[in-house]
């Protein structure tokens, strides 16, 4: 082929070329087609007539011809945009959820935006604040900057309190659910128990209840001077709530359960005065709670708790006049609250402890105190409300009594 045929078919073809390329697409496919059925025929033709290095020159453009189509295929879709009434459901739907997504996207970039500007408007107040007390201490007018910096002290502290106020809310709520989750360990696992109740004490340790749970449970595993230590720790954190608020009640009662237990421990450990001590305080706690409030029944029964343990304690010293005194004011408080309502159980069981206490510290009149003991205990028995743990008291007292 003459060097002036191959510029002519180049420059035909890339003319060619250009017309299709800005064709319909399916128009486009059907002059690819029909050029390159021409051009095989072309090869058929010179091949015929053994030209077959003409021919090669037709292959080389045949293949061009091709990759410019594939390229022209793999282009995005340049044909205008299809009437709206002819689009397809699909289409439709596919636009919308297109459109949703753009939207959604654009939503948080706005409030990402909104929060950032927030901020940094904060930033650029508190900035404007500072450079203007620095203006106001440049120009000598110091009171100026001390009332800007005042200002910036009074925000800056309420905020920190708010904070400081919610994080305490959080603390309470996941202390009471660890004690709530102890309550339930403690049935199945007692080591388990003992960790929630701790954690309790960790994450709200300025609450005396958390110390109270936590050292019943070490007292019960047999972890005496743990829970000597909880105890303690917990009536230092009451005395402490108890200066902001002083009448209340159920702090008042719960600082007298602590010197009740912590007496408990040290009478164990044979340190009576020790004992003597705290079960005076928590006496003197629950007299105070039963004058404001006679008709409080559970502050009554408190008092004649307290008037048991400072009896034993009496007895024990061998002061037998002093324990018989206060056996004999608890054992009044007993009748009266049982008098009162005789369907009580414990109550009435509390009249039981009373009568053997008085069965030991009078010889002489243990068969009439044992006997009214005995005559509650089967009552009881016999109506099915005894629980199954105070059986064994029934037998005691019918072996002591010798009776059947």
């Amino acid at each position: 082929m003459k060097a002036s045929d191959q510029n002519f078919f180049i420059d035909s073809f890339n003319r060619l070329a250009d017309l299709v390329l800005g064709l319909d697409s399916s128009f486009a496919l059907s002059a690819f087609a029909l050029l390159a059925l021409v051009l095989a025929l072309a090869l058929f033709v010179f091949f015929l007539r053994k030209q077959a290095i003409t021919a090669l020159h037709y292959v080389g453009w045949a293949v061009l011809l091709i990759i410019v189509g594939a390229i022209y295929l793999g282009q995005p879709d340049r044909s205008p945009p299809v009437a709206p009434g002819t689009q397809s459901l699909e289409a439709i739907l596919q636009a919308s959820r297109i459109e949703l997504v753009r939207k959604d996207q654009a939503l948080k970039e706005a409030l990402a935006a909104v929060g950032e500007l927030t901020q940094k408007a904060q930033e650029q107040q508190a900035s404007i604040r500072i450079e203007k007390a620095f203006v106001a201490i440049n120009a000598g007018n110091t009171l100026e900057a001390e009332a800007i910096f005042e200002e910036d002290v009074i925000q800056m502290e309420r905020q920190a309190r708010q904070a400081a106020a919610q994080q305490r809310e959080f603390l309470a709520e996941a202390a009471r659910a660890a004690r709530h989750k102890g309550a339930l360990a403690r049935f199945r696992n007692t080591q388990d128990a003992l960790a929630d109740y701790r954690k309790a004490t960790e994450l709200e340790p300025d609450n005396p209840i958390n110390w109270l749970y936590y050292g019943d449970l070490l007292l019960q595993s047999g972890q005496s001077n743990q829970a000597q230590k909880a105890y303690q720790e917990g009536w230092q954190q009451a005395q402490q709530v108890m200066v902001l608020n002083r009448k209340d009640p159920d702090l008042q009662r719960i600082l007298s359960a602590f010197d009740d237990r912590i007496g408990d421990i040290l009478q164990a450990q044979g340190d009576l005065d020790g004992a003597l001590a705290r079960y005076q305080q928590g006496l003197s706690i629950a007299e105070a709670l039963s004058a404001r409030d006679p008709a409080n029944t559970d502050w009554q029964r408190d008092v004649s708790v307290s008037y048991d343990r400072i009896a034993d304690i009496l007895k024990a010293q061998g002061d037998l006049d002093g324990a018989l005194a206060r056996y004999q004011q608890g054992l009044g408080i007993r009748q009266a609250l049982s008098a009162r309502d005789p369907t009580n159980v414990l109550w009435r069981l509390d009249l039981v402890v009373s009568y053997v206490r008085m069965a030991t510290i009078v010889p002489q009149d243990e068969t009439r105190w044992l006997s009214q003991a005995l005559a509650i205990l089967r009552d009881l028995k016999q109506s099915g409300r005894l629980p199954p743990d105070r059986e064994p008291w029934l037998k005691i007292i019918e072996g002591r009594l010798q009776v059947e």
